[in-house]
C-alpha cells in the first residue's frame, strides 16, 4: 500500500470514529437514560474530565469521558451513581470504565511512541508509525484487559495499571518494531 493510500485510510478511519462518537453521544443526550437530567449528565462528564484528563489530549479525554458517560447512564440510575457503595463502584468500573479504556491507552501510546528513540529517526513517518502502534496497542488492551486488571491488586487507576503492566510494555515495544518495519524501512 502506498504512503498516500495509508494516510487516506487513517484519515477516513479517524472521521468514522469521530462520527460514531458524535452519533452515539447525541443519541444518549436525547434519551436521558434511566432518569438522568441534562445537568447530571454534564456534571458526570465534567467530573470525569477533571479526574482523567492528565496525560491525555483534550480530544481523547472528551472521547473517553463521553464513552464513560454513555455507559453509566445506560446501565445505572442516578441514585446508584450518587450513592456508590463498593459493589456499585466495581460495577461502574467494569461496565463503563473498562470498555472505554482503549481511548486513553491509544492516546498515551501514540504520545509515548512519538518520543521513542527508535521512532525519532523516521521523522517523516513518525505519525504513521505511531498511529500503527496506537491501533495495535488498543487491540491488545481490548483483548487482554481483564487479565491485566486481575493481575493488579494495588492500583485503582485502571490506565496506570495498564501502562505499568510488563506484558503491555513488552507488547508496546514489539508494536513499535513491527510498525517501523511496516512503513517500508
Amino acid at each position: 500500500m502506498r504512503q498516500k493510500d495509508r494516510e487516506l485510510v487513517m484519515r477516513i478511519t479517524y472521521v468514522i470514529v469521530l462520527a460514531t462518537l458524535c452519533v452515539n453521544f447525541c443519541i444518549v443526550e436525547s434519551v436521558f437514560a434511566q432518569g438522568f437530567s441534562k445537568t447530571q449528565i454534564k456534571q458526570y462528564k465534567n467530573a470525569c474530565l477533571s479526574q482523567h484528563s492528565v496525560g491525555l489530549s483534550s480530544g481523547a479525554a472528551k472521547a473517553y469521558c463521553n464513552c464513560m458517560t454513555r455507559k453509566v447512564i445506560a446501565n445505572f440510575t442516578p441514585s446508584e451513581v450518587l450513592n456508590q457503595d463498593a459493589l456499585t463502584h466495581q460495577k461502574i468500573r467494569s461496565v463503563a470504565q473498562v470498555p472505554c479504556l482503549t481511548i486513553p491507552v491509544r492516546n498515551i501510546t501514540f504520545n509515548r511512541c512519538l518520543r521513542d528513540k527508535a521512532v525519532e529517526i523516521y521523522s517523516s513517518q513518525k505519525e504513521n508509525i505511531c498511529n500503527c502502534v496506537a491501533e495495535k496497542s488498543g487491540r491488545y488492551i481490548s483483548q487482554r484487559i481483564a487479565k491485566i486488571i486481575a493481575q493488579s491488586d494495588t492500583e485503582t487507576n485502571l490506565a496506570s495499571i495498564i501502562l505499568n503492566n510488563q506484558d503491555f510494555n513488552r507488547n508496546l515495544t514489539s508494536n513499535i518494531s513491527i510498525c517501523v518495519q511496516g512503513v517500508g524501512y
